[in-house]
Protein backbone atom coordinates (compact mmCIF):
# COMPACT_ATOMS: atom_id res chain seq x y z
CA UNK A 1 0.00 0.00 0.00
CA UNK A 2 0.68 3.28 -0.82
CA UNK A 3 0.34 6.41 1.53
CA UNK A 4 -0.10 9.66 0.30
CA UNK A 5 2.25 12.46 2.03
CA UNK A 6 -0.71 13.51 4.24
CA UNK A 7 1.72 13.97 7.10
CA UNK A 8 4.81 16.04 5.33
CA UNK A 9 6.02 18.36 8.26
CA UNK A 10 4.67 21.53 9.15
CA UNK A 11 1.73 22.80 6.51
CA UNK A 12 0.71 25.66 8.77
CA UNK A 13 3.03 28.63 8.98
CA UNK A 14 1.78 31.94 10.83
CA UNK A 15 2.77 35.06 9.40
CA UNK A 16 4.53 37.11 11.63
CA UNK A 17 2.28 39.70 13.20
CA UNK A 18 4.32 42.73 13.38
CA UNK A 19 7.49 44.81 13.26
CA UNK A 20 7.65 48.29 15.58
CA UNK A 21 11.05 50.00 15.72
CA UNK A 22 13.18 46.81 14.62
CA UNK A 23 11.28 44.31 17.25
CA UNK A 24 9.89 41.06 16.63
CA UNK A 25 6.59 40.08 18.08
CA UNK A 26 4.22 36.96 18.17
CA UNK A 27 7.40 35.01 20.35
CA UNK A 28 5.14 31.90 19.83
CA UNK A 29 4.76 32.43 16.10
CA UNK A 30 8.31 33.05 15.91
CA UNK A 31 9.07 29.54 17.91
CA UNK A 32 6.40 27.96 15.62
CA UNK A 33 7.75 29.09 12.30
CA UNK A 34 11.76 27.85 13.41
CA UNK A 35 10.01 24.53 14.11
CA UNK A 36 7.89 23.55 11.17
CA UNK A 37 11.75 24.62 9.55
CA UNK A 38 13.66 22.04 11.54
CA UNK A 39 10.67 19.87 11.12
CA UNK A 40 11.05 20.17 7.53
CA UNK A 41 14.88 19.39 7.02
CA UNK A 42 13.94 16.19 9.41
CA UNK A 43 15.06 17.55 12.79
CA UNK A 44 12.23 16.26 15.08
CA UNK A 45 13.13 16.95 18.27
CA UNK A 46 14.68 20.48 17.53
CA UNK A 47 11.33 21.20 16.17
CA UNK A 48 9.33 19.45 19.32
CA UNK A 49 11.50 21.55 21.59
CA UNK A 50 10.34 25.19 19.76
CA UNK A 51 6.84 23.66 19.30
CA UNK A 52 6.96 23.01 23.22
CA UNK A 53 8.33 26.94 23.96
CA UNK A 54 5.72 28.40 21.35
CA UNK A 55 2.59 26.28 23.42
CA UNK A 56 4.15 27.71 26.46
CA UNK A 57 4.09 31.22 25.48
CA UNK A 58 0.65 30.15 24.01
CA UNK A 59 -1.25 27.55 25.44
CA UNK A 60 -4.01 27.53 22.64
CA UNK A 61 -2.27 27.97 19.57
CA UNK A 62 -4.14 25.02 17.64
CA UNK A 63 -0.98 24.94 14.52
CA UNK A 64 1.80 24.07 17.60
CA UNK A 65 -0.56 20.80 18.79
CA UNK A 66 -0.90 20.41 15.20
CA UNK A 67 2.41 21.15 14.33
CA UNK A 68 4.06 19.16 17.20
CA UNK A 69 2.04 15.77 16.43
CA UNK A 70 3.46 15.65 12.77
CA UNK A 71 6.73 15.97 14.88
CA UNK A 72 6.03 12.82 16.72
CA UNK A 73 4.77 11.29 14.27
CA UNK A 74 7.60 11.54 11.99
CA UNK A 75 9.88 10.38 14.86
CA UNK A 76 7.28 7.28 15.00
CA UNK A 77 5.72 8.36 18.31
CA UNK A 78 1.64 7.64 16.68
CA UNK A 79 0.45 7.80 20.50
CA UNK A 80 1.78 11.51 20.88
CA UNK A 81 0.75 12.49 17.80
CA UNK A 82 -2.15 11.08 18.01
CA UNK A 83 -2.44 13.37 21.85
CA UNK A 84 -1.56 16.14 19.99
CA UNK A 85 -4.03 16.31 17.38
CA UNK A 86 -6.66 15.73 19.43
CA UNK A 87 -5.47 18.51 21.36
CA UNK A 88 -5.58 21.06 18.44
CA UNK A 89 -9.36 19.03 18.07
CA UNK A 90 -10.40 20.39 21.32
CA UNK A 91 -9.71 24.21 20.32
CA UNK A 92 -10.45 23.96 16.65
CA UNK A 93 -13.21 21.27 16.49
CA UNK A 94 -13.38 21.89 12.46
CA UNK A 95 -9.79 20.86 11.98
CA UNK A 96 -10.24 18.80 8.60
CA UNK A 97 -6.82 18.09 8.13
CA UNK A 98 -6.01 17.05 12.21
CA UNK A 99 -9.03 14.50 11.78
CA UNK A 100 -7.11 13.29 8.76
CA UNK A 101 -3.62 13.03 10.12
CA UNK A 102 -4.75 11.56 13.55
CA UNK A 103 -7.38 9.21 11.23
CA UNK A 104 -3.51 7.71 9.54
CA UNK A 105 -1.69 7.82 12.85
CA UNK A 106 -4.41 5.11 13.41
CA UNK A 107 -4.18 3.12 11.23
CA UNK A 108 -0.55 2.77 11.40
CA UNK A 109 -0.93 1.57 14.89
CA UNK A 110 -3.46 -0.69 13.26
CA UNK A 111 -6.74 1.09 14.73
CA UNK A 112 -9.07 0.58 12.00
CA UNK A 113 -11.92 1.56 13.13
CA UNK A 114 -10.80 4.86 15.02
CA UNK A 115 -9.00 5.98 11.65
CA UNK A 116 -12.35 5.48 9.83
CA UNK A 117 -13.91 7.22 12.31
CA UNK A 118 -11.23 9.80 11.14
CA UNK A 119 -11.59 10.07 7.96
CA UNK A 120 -15.95 10.58 8.13
CA UNK A 121 -15.40 13.50 10.60
CA UNK A 122 -12.73 15.10 8.22
CA UNK A 123 -14.98 14.34 5.16
CA UNK A 124 -18.07 15.50 6.76
CA UNK A 125 -16.49 19.00 7.92
CA UNK A 126 -14.68 18.76 3.67
CA UNK A 127 -16.87 16.61 1.40
CA UNK A 128 -14.05 17.56 -0.90
CA UNK A 129 -11.30 16.54 0.80
CA UNK A 130 -9.76 13.85 -1.29
CA UNK A 131 -6.92 12.75 0.57
CA UNK A 132 -9.57 11.72 3.25
CA UNK A 133 -11.06 9.49 0.79
CA UNK A 134 -8.11 8.19 -0.57
CA UNK A 135 -6.91 7.72 3.76
CA UNK A 136 -10.37 6.08 4.26
CA UNK A 137 -9.97 3.52 1.25
CA UNK A 138 -6.68 2.64 2.05
CA UNK A 139 -8.24 0.95 5.54
CA UNK A 140 -10.70 -0.34 3.96
CA UNK A 141 -8.31 -2.27 1.64
CA UNK A 142 -6.63 -3.32 4.73
CA UNK A 143 -9.14 -4.95 6.37
CA UNK A 144 -9.95 -6.54 2.98
CA UNK A 145 -13.18 -4.57 2.26
CA UNK A 146 -11.78 -4.04 -1.37
CA UNK A 147 -15.36 -2.79 -2.92
CA UNK A 148 -15.78 -0.03 -0.10
CA UNK A 149 -12.09 1.02 -1.15
CA UNK A 150 -12.42 0.89 -4.56
CA UNK A 151 -15.60 3.25 -4.18
CA UNK A 152 -13.72 5.62 -1.82
CA UNK A 153 -10.75 5.44 -4.16
CA UNK A 154 -13.05 6.49 -7.08
CA UNK A 155 -14.38 9.69 -4.92
CA UNK A 156 -10.68 10.46 -4.70
CA UNK A 157 -9.74 10.28 -7.84
CA UNK A 158 -13.16 12.32 -9.11
CA UNK A 159 -11.95 15.07 -6.98
CA UNK A 160 -7.93 15.27 -7.96
CA UNK A 161 -7.80 13.67 -11.28
CA UNK A 162 -4.37 13.74 -11.41
CA UNK A 163 -3.77 11.24 -8.08
CA UNK A 164 -1.52 8.71 -8.81
CA UNK A 165 -1.54 7.12 -5.41
CA UNK A 166 -5.22 7.08 -5.73
CA UNK A 167 -4.71 4.97 -9.17
CA UNK A 168 -2.14 3.15 -7.55
CA UNK A 169 -3.72 1.51 -4.90
CA UNK A 170 -7.25 1.35 -6.77
CA UNK A 171 -5.36 -1.01 -9.58
CA UNK A 172 -4.14 -2.98 -5.63
CA UNK A 173 -7.74 -3.31 -4.78
CA UNK A 174 -8.93 -4.72 -7.95
CA UNK A 175 -5.72 -6.78 -8.15
CA UNK A 176 -6.69 -8.50 -5.05
CA UNK A 177 -10.40 -9.48 -6.41
CA UNK A 178 -8.96 -10.92 -9.40
CA UNK A 179 -9.92 -8.46 -11.68
CA UNK A 180 -6.86 -8.19 -13.56
CA UNK A 181 -7.21 -6.11 -16.45
CA UNK A 182 -8.62 -3.18 -14.06
CA UNK A 183 -6.00 -3.45 -12.06
CA UNK A 184 -3.72 -2.92 -15.33
CA UNK A 185 -6.09 -0.15 -16.61
CA UNK A 186 -5.37 1.70 -13.30
CA UNK A 187 -1.27 0.99 -13.28
CA UNK A 188 -0.76 2.58 -16.28
CA UNK A 189 -2.96 4.98 -15.36
CA UNK A 190 -0.79 5.78 -12.35
CA UNK A 191 2.16 5.32 -14.40
CA UNK A 192 0.66 8.26 -16.89
CA UNK A 193 0.10 10.83 -14.45
CA UNK A 194 3.39 10.66 -13.11
CA UNK A 195 5.37 10.33 -16.23
CA UNK A 196 7.05 13.38 -16.59
CA UNK A 197 6.24 16.00 -18.98
CA UNK A 198 8.36 16.37 -22.45
CA UNK A 199 11.55 18.05 -22.50
CA UNK A 200 10.46 21.27 -25.16
CA UNK A 201 13.21 22.80 -27.55
CA UNK A 202 12.83 26.67 -28.03
CA UNK A 203 14.24 25.94 -31.43
CA UNK A 204 12.27 22.91 -33.20
CA UNK A 205 8.95 22.75 -30.97
CA UNK A 206 10.74 19.89 -28.67
CA UNK A 207 11.95 16.18 -28.77
CA UNK A 208 9.30 13.59 -29.23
Amino acid sequence: MRKVGCLKCCVIFVLLSAFTMGQLYATDTLYLNRGNSYCRKGKYDRAISDYNKALELNPKFTEAYYNRGLAYYGKGEYDNAISDFGKALEISPVFAEAYNNRGIAYNDKGEFDRAISDYEKAIEINPKFAKAYYNRGNVYKNKGEYDRAISDYNKAIELEPKFADAYYNRGSAYKSKGEYDRAIANYDKALDVNRPPRIKSAKNGGIH
